[in-house]
């Protein structure tokens, strides 16, 4: 079954804070019951979930997901530590305590700058793999929390599914 309505139309009446624009590109479409109709969508029954129908819509259309933003890797978390005041001040002296320790004492003078420099790359590496961590436990709660369910009808029976799963044209229940 043919979809006859395209993503710009449907995206047409679903302009986020525009509630009366909304409607009144809704009613230029010829209401809800034609936009079904369109859509192939049989508001009685549902979509048929044995056809291909639903990949085709997702292809069509997208998937009913948000793309996720790549993590960042470890690397740029350790390297943003250095955008830190407090370590930024930190290698500054280190340099200064090095530089002036090598001119004052040769043998010895590098030690305490070597000593600042050793202590800021341990922090900063603690932190980068702290940060690292914590992202990957936010990223895996906020995929269990962002699996939502929800009712739909589909080939005249009521399924429970996950929001990601839903294509347009489906007949979801509100409760």
């Amino acid at each position: 079954v043919a979809v006859q309505i395209t993503r710009e139309q449907l995206s047409s009446f679903n302009q986020p804070q525009q509630v009366s624009e909304n409607l009144a590109e809704l009613e230029e479409l010829g209401g809800p019951l034609s936009v079904a109709d369109r859509l192939a969508t049989d508001v009685d029954e549902g979509l048929d979930p044995a056809s291909a129908g639903l990949d085709q819509r997702r292809m069509a259309f997208g998937s009913n997901s948000m793309p996720t933003p790549e993590p960042k890797s470890w690397l740029e978390l350790f390297i943003d530590t250095f955008e830190d005041t407090t370590v930024i001040i930190l290698c500054v002296s280190a340099v200064v305590s090095l530089s002036v320790g090598i001119y004052s004492d040769p043998e010895k003078g590098w030690i305490e700058g070597v000593a600042i420099l050793a202590a800021v790359l341990i922090v900063a590496i603690v932190t980068a793999t702290n940060d690292y961590t914590k992202e990957q436990q936010f990223r895996k709660l906020n995929a269990i929390n962002e699996d939502i369910t929800v009712k739909v009808r589909r080939g005249g029976r009521v399924l429970q599914i996950s929001t990601q799963e839903l294509v347009v044209g489906d007949v979801v229940i509100l409760e």
